[in-house]
């Protein structure tokens, strides 16, 4: 994570006013694909473990042993061939960097790392410090979220893979998480700013960010749907429930209590038997005979039980000898599934 402050332009402090003779600025985007340019020029890294030990140092700026990042990413090589390897790379780092290098690495025989307050610039730090504005701001905060929530583009190196280094790779998920813990709070900060507002256009718009963000977090849904239903948008409601769904599905899960109830309100009660709800047991007692087998099927046709299902049920009860009959009848409706699934006994 982020510990320091990743500097500004340094001043010349006679006149306060940019330096002469300042080294080139650093960008580096770690959210989504990987970026990196010098004063707005882009530039390349010869290796990706080189990229990789760019960004693990610029997020933790200071001197770091050598022999720890040459096990970090290269675990599998003798101590020797490791910190040679770890030599190479920061060799090709220095080569990227050119005339600014110095500026931004420094470097003994035993340690290296990022200089505190050298000329780097990270997308991450924009959302430290929007989380930190949004956290004691009492809603003048809108314009900078908004910018901050910009800046991610994706989860953290998207598409950064180095399985023979599964220890820096448990950190990339690990950043991972972190930050995309702080952009939906960002996400939600942002849309209660916009309803307070009066703008729910921009709510729905950064609600549906964070959806495709955090398809699984269902509060993100449970605000989306809302929004619509406080704006009285029942067709961009069922469009929101219908990707909820979907999203459920591609994760193999079920929708939440809550989620339920936001998708009776959308829908109706004509739609409900659409949605997820507890298993009825229905028991029945007395004898057997014709008037009980059409009683059970007329329920099971009304909850809209297939035809087959009824007939079988029905020969299986006009078949009873026994005069006395407790008759158990268990349903269960499942989002997607169009007809209840049932199981009885006798």
């Amino acid at each position: 994570m982020i510990r320091r402050s990743l500097g500004m332009p340094s001043l010349d402090p006679m006149e306060g006013r940019p330096a002469r003779n300042r080294p080139d600025r650093l960008q580096l985007r770690v959210l989504g694909d990987a970026e990196a340019s010098l004063d707005g020029r882009p530039i390349a890294f010869r290796t990706r473990k080189t990229l990789a030990l760019l960004a693990y140092l610029a997020l933790d700026p200071g001197l770091h042993p050598r022999e720890r990042l040459a096990d970090l990413l290269w675990p599998e090589a003798d101590v020797v061939d490791a910190r040679a390897s770890l030599r190479t790379a920061l060799n090709y780092l220095r080569q990227a960097l050119g005339s600014s290098a110095d500026s931004v690495i420094t470097s003994t025989r035993e340690s290296l790392g990022v200089r505190p307050g050298a000329p780097v610039d990270l997308d991450v730090a924009a959302l430290t410090a929007a989380q930190q504005l949004a956290r004691r701001s009492d809603g003048s905060a809108l314009d900078e979220i908004e910018a901050a929530t910009a800046q991610y583009r994706g989860p953290f190196l998207t598409g950064m893979l180095l399985p023979d280094a599964p220890d820096f790779e448990a950190w990339i998920e690990a950043q991972r998480t972190y930050w995309r813990g702080i952009e939906a709070e960002l996400l939600d900060r942002l849309a209660k700013l916009q309803m307070t507002e009066r703008d729910p256009a921009a709510a729905i718009g950064t609600l549906e960010r964070w959806t495709s963000v955090d398809p699984d977090e269902d509060i993100a849904w449970q605000r989306l749907i809302e929004v619509h239903l406080r704006s009285d948008d029942t067709a961009g409601g069922r469009r929101a429930w219908s990707a909820y769904r979907k999203a459920m599905a591609e994760l193999d899960a079920q929708p939440s209590h809550r989620m339920a109830e936001l998708g009776s309100q959308v829908f109706g009660r004509r739609e409900t038997r659409d949605l997820p709800r507890p298993a009825a047991i229905v028991t029945l007692a007395g004898g057997t005979g014709v008037w009980k087998a059409r009683l059970v099927s007329e329920f099971l046709k009304s909850i809209g039980s297939a035809g087959a299902d009824v007939a079988e049920l029905e020969r299986g009860l006009n078949e009873l000898n026994r005069d006395t009959v407790r008759l158990r009848v268990e349903l269960q409706a499942a989002v997607d599934v169009e007809q209840p699934v049932m199981a009885f006994a006798i």
